[in-house]
């Protein structure tokens, strides 16, 4: 506008739009789109779409629709497959003269004979279901040819059908599972970044490829940026039966390498673990695979070991504890909790609270986002009574831990006040 311009924008903008109008895409590139789609589709050409990877409704895309999807999605199908024909012919059929085998029981029983809607229905169901003629059967040509047509109908659909069902039967099915958090902990004084993995059915699968994949912002010299993909390494075992740990070493070739807590909330992370093994009952691959991001990430803990023992001595993989976490202290057997509460009635010997605390709690502010640390005795008078029982020669004496911090629930049924030490002498109530 100021160097007098503002009167030719119109001008400008319609050249532009016929600029616009006369550009097409050469045949050429056309042809070759179509030559693509063809050679994925079998050489039938439909336009793509970018809602959807299937180009179009087909036989085979509702095939894999079924092969893909959950079985009360395959029921809703198969139901509307089969209803819809049965209400077309239905509805074609109502003006045509039927003949029913049942009609005389009908009319004994229920004192009237069928409607004609109803003879319909049922010979449309029939012809299309069974395949041949039920209890009620046309009684003119153009009925008979209806019929005819019909089954012909019915006989597409129950192979459809039935291909279908036994195909999604046949398809494997690993029952693959995976946690539903990562965890990093320290092993032999090195990170790991760790995630596990479960094979519900436990059979063995052979020639198990596992990858551990991991995105993140990546800026380069020339200050470019975008997600960079990297794996990460992994031990792979010779088969996989019932449980996995896939566990990465965070050493200073991983670039996960200096990772810290605080990081995870300052820094986008993804991860994608891919899994593919050889199940010998299907005799194909089965996959699968899990995405996990920074707030699935849990530092300072490890997979709960799930090997028990049963009644009988024998070793038993417990998945109730597939997701169970440990924290490094836990597992090293700190005190990170209060004990169990004192028993209320009397006993033979001295029962002794202790006071304990923590060098951090964990809290933001004052611990600056430290992790719980365990507990230590910090009550000096709960000390002080001990080694009293102790230069006494009492050994008969138990002890129970409170955190003084966060207390436990039963110290106010022991001391009103939730004070420590708290002393009850043998046989005292």
């Amino acid at each position: 506008k100021r160097g007098g311009w503002e009167c030719c924008l119109p001008e400008l903008r319609n050249a532009l739009s016929r600029a616009r109008g006369r550009r097409r895409m050469p045949k050429e590139k056309k042809q070759y789109l179509r030559e693509l789609i063809g050679r994925a589709r079998g050489g039938s050409a439909r336009p793509a779409s970018k809602a959807s990877r299937m180009l179009g409704f087909s036989p085979t895309a509702l095939y894999f629709l079924i092969l893909e999807n959950d079985w009360w999605l395959c029921s809703v199908l198969a139901t509307f497959v089969y209803g819809l024909p049965i209400l077309v012919f239905a509805l074609i059929s109502l003006p045509l003269n039927f003949e029913s085998e049942t009609e005389e029981a009908e009319i004994d029983y229920n004192g009237r004979s069928p409607s004609q809607a109803a003879l319909a229905f049922r010979f449309a169901a029939a012809n299309v279901i069974t395949m041949g003629f039920g209890s009620v059967f046309p009684t003119s040509d153009w009925g008979f040819c209806l019929a005819t047509f019909s089954q012909l109908c019915g006989i597409f659909i129950n192979v459809f059908v039935i291909a279908a069902i036994l195909a999604k039967f046949q398809s494997p099915k690993g029952d693959i599972v995976f946690s539903k958090q990562m965890c990093v902990f320290t092993r032999d004084a090195v990170k790991h970044l760790a995630v596990r993995l479960g094979n519900l059915r436990c059979h063995t699968l052979y020639n198990p490829s596992i990858k551990l994949m991991f995105q993140g912002l990546h800026e380069t010299l020339e200050g470019e940026s975008f997600v960079k993909i990297q794996e990460l390494a992994v031990d792979v075992p010779g088969t996989v039966s019932g449980v996995y740990t896939i566990t990465h070493k965070i050493d200073a070739s991983s670039p996960l390498f200096g990772i810290e807590r605080e990081d995870l909330g300052r820094v986008a992370m993804h991860f994608q673990v891919i899994f593919t093994a050889l199940d010998p009952v299907y005799q194909a691959e089965v996959c699968a695979r899990a995405t996990y991001g920074s707030s699935q990430i849990e530092f300072g803990s490890r997979f709960k070991d799930m090997m028990t023992l049963s009644k009988e001595g024998r070793p038993v993989l417990d998945f109730t504890f597939f997701e169970a976490l440990v924290s490094e202290a836990e597992a090293a057997g700190l005190q990170m909790e209060s004990s169990e509460a004192p028993p209320r009635h009397a006993t033979a010997r001295i029962c002794l609270v202790h006071g304990y605390g923590r060098a951090s709690y964990g809290d933001t502010l004052l611990d600056a986002g430290l992790p719980r640390s365990e507990l230590w005795p910090s009550c000096a008078f709960s000390i002080a009574v001990e080694m009293v029982l102790v230069e006494s020669g009492e050994e008969d004496y138990e002890t129970f831990r409170s955190d003084l911090g966060e207390k436990a629930a039963w110290l106010k049924e022991v001391n009103a006040k939730e004070e420590t030490p708290v002393c009850r002498l043998a046989g005292a109530e």
